[in-house]
């Protein structure tokens, strides 16, 4: 920390407060672009869900400070932002950059990334970027997921490969054009446009003035300094885990057609606690296939990631300082790692990805009885979905909009209850959970509920967090529902003697009244005397069930979570519920719990 780092010529020395204080603003600096972003957007993913990322790059695209993030992003950011210098040799002030190719270190498609090079008298200091999930890409079908597109073409996405849509502070117009012709709610993606060029320039803005303030020397310095910190606080934590090398597996749900047993996963996970690494072989996986489901190689990096620091120091900094300390082997065109053009990545961000993380967090249990984080829900049943219709109330005005609502299912961990609104592993708690009535100002549909299903948590010392149970309908006129169940066959497994989650499921109310089965993966028409019924997994709990404290057993039978009869059949917990809190019966509670573990 007292060493003199020579930048341009010139010794500079970063105290230790001074790196405190930096790296503080540069955090209050990705924050101002996050609320930008969250504040100026039109589509109810960015300004209602938050499903957007932004950071800060070092001028070679290296990902130097990041704060609230997507997790099936966040390592991605370094590799979509290094295209920009790699294929463009005339950077200047007033230039930003689009990047949604998955071929060209972008997640998926529906992940539009936009960079600003941040100049400083003269010099490319840095790089500022936001990403931001689409409502719609112009996709053949009015979704930003795909999953039976067998190709990038079936799929029809915009693919820009790191294109310029900004030269000194003005839109190049033939670029806003093309998007504007090929997106079905064009005035929208505009306004997202707007928001995502504009959170790079607040992000540009306020790092000129930092330079302004403490010097670029002395910026550059302390960028070099706090990589090497955040690589020392890495190799810290990995020295601490044991020397060893494992293998595990897992799937994806059965898909008709196209998987029938599921797709399959394996894994190699060695710990070299010397060498401040950890290694992460993917090589053994079956060949991409003829659909959506294939990862990019940003959203295989950002996976793997995801599900090693789950396990790992929570005040870790999130940068290319720890990330490098993940080495991850893969091969080219398998279902992970990464594909070539045309194999379709449409569903990169999701499915497999989720998967992938719940099965490098789960491997971790192998180090101890307290390691290891259980399975969390990894389906995107009818709740969260894209949805496109006409809108009665706007003279039948075309909409494409993503519903994100009514999920829960996290994940349980050694000393803690698994989180309700998880969304799922490659989204991790980042994305709001809000009002119904919002979703409904904001586009012609009706809640008809959205209720924690009772006994879908998996049970456990740590319990998993339970399932939503949604009901929704078209006002007006009819609408498209596009949704992909998983976690039905497969649901999330608990870990250490925990309990699995309870499975996906989606159905349709008639206007009858009467439920009728749709298939598990499609883009369903609901009538306006229709409902579409949603129930988001649970999440897998950690440790024996009789372990669990009977008080806590005690609070979710009050709440509604857990029944009576789970409470005495599955935590061995006897309850009086003569009373309006109800009481555990301690004598009882311990008959029952010797009798189970003696059974």
């Amino acid at each position: 920390m007292d060493e003199r780092l020579e930048v341009s010529g010139t010794a500079v020395k970063i105290e230790p407060h001074m790196l405190a204080i930096l790296a503080r603003k540069f955090n209050v600096i990705v924050n101002e672009m996050n609320h930008t972003l969250e504040k100026v957007s039109r589509s109810a993913a960015l300004n209602l869900a938050k499903d957007f990322s932004s950071a800060v790059l070092t001028s070679d695209g290296d990902l130097f400070c990041l704060t609230q993030a997507i997790p099936i992003i966040v390592a991605s950011c370094s590799m979509a932002a290094k295209q920009m210098t790699g294929l463009f040799d005339d950077l200047r002030p007033g230039d930003c950059f689009l990047n949604n190719s998955p071929y060209y270190g972008s997640s998926h498609h529906g992940d539009f990334a936009y960079m600003a090079p941040v100049f400083y008298k003269g010099e490319h200091i840095l790089t500022t970027l936001s990403v931001a999930h689409q409502a719609d890409i112009g996709n053949s079908q009015p979704t930003t997921f795909m999953p039976f597109a067998k190709d990038l073409y079936e799929e029809g996405a915009l693919d820009f490969p790191c294109v310029r849509v900004q030269r000194d502070y003005a839109d190049v117009d033939d670029v806003v054009r093309m998007a504007k012709i090929r997106i079905r709610n064009p005035e929208q993606w505009y306004g997202d446009y707007l928001a995502a060029v504009g959170a790079v320039r607040i992000g540009e803005k306020r790092i000129i003035e930092l330079c302004d303030k403490y010097g670029a020397a002395t910026i550059k310095a302390f960028l070099a300094e706090w990589q090497d910190y955040s690589r020392r606080r890495m190799a810290d934590e990995i020295g601490k885990l044991s020397r060893r090398s494992w293998e595990a597996t897992n799937a994806h749900d059965p898909i008709e057609g196209l998987a029938p047993d599921g797709i399959p996963l394996k894994v190699k996970l060695s710990i070299l606690p010397e060498e401040g690494k950890i290694q992460v072989d993917l090589r053994d996986n079956i060949p991409c296939i003829e659909a959506g489901y294939n990862l990019s190689e940003a959203t295989t990096r950002s996976a793997v990631v995801t599900g090693i620091l789950n396990n790992l120091s929570s005040d870790l900094p999130r940068n290319d300082g720890v990330y490098n300390c993940i080495e991850i082997l893969v091969r080219e065109n398998a279902i992970v790692g990464g594909v070539k053009p045309p194999y379709s990545t449409s569903m990169a961000t999701v499915g497999v990805a989720a998967r992938l993380i719940n099965l490098i967090q789960s491997m971790f249990a192998e180090l101890g009885p307290d390691k290891g984080l259980a399975e969390g829900a990894t389906s995107f049943s009818p709740s969260v979905a894209s949805v496109c219709g006409k809108d009665f109330r706007y003279d039948d005005r075309l909409f494409v909009n993503a519903v994100i609502y009514g999920f829960g299912g996290g994940p349980a961990l050694h000393g803690h209850d698994g989180w309700l609104t998880y969304l799922g592993p490659p989204g991790g708690c980042q994305v709001d959970f809000i009002s119904a009535e919002i979703f409904e100002l904001k586009m012609p549909i009706l809640f008809g509920c959205c209720e924690v299903e009772m006994d879908s948590g998996g049970a456990g010392e740590w319990d998993g967090a339970p399932g939503i149970r949604c009901l929704m309908r078209p006002r007006g006129n009819p609408a498209l529902w596009s949704y992909f169940l998983d976690s039905k066959v497969f649901p999330p497994k608990g870990l250490h003697g925990g309990h699995a989650g309870a499975p996906s499921a989606a159905w349709k109310v008639d206007a009858a009244g009467n439920e009728v089965a749709i298939p598990d993966i499609s883009s369903e028409e609901i009538q306006p005397t229709e409902w579409i019924g949603s129930l988001w997994p649970g999440g897998g709990g950690f440790g024996d069930p009789l372990d669990r404290d009977p008080e806590r057993v005690r609070h979710r039978v009050r709440n509604g979570w857990v029944s009576p009869e789970k409470a005495r059949s599955v935590y061995g917990v006897a309850l009086d519920l003569s009373g309006e809190d109800y009481r555990v019966d301690q004598e009882r509670t311990a008959q029952l719990r010797l009798a189970l573990r003696n059974r």
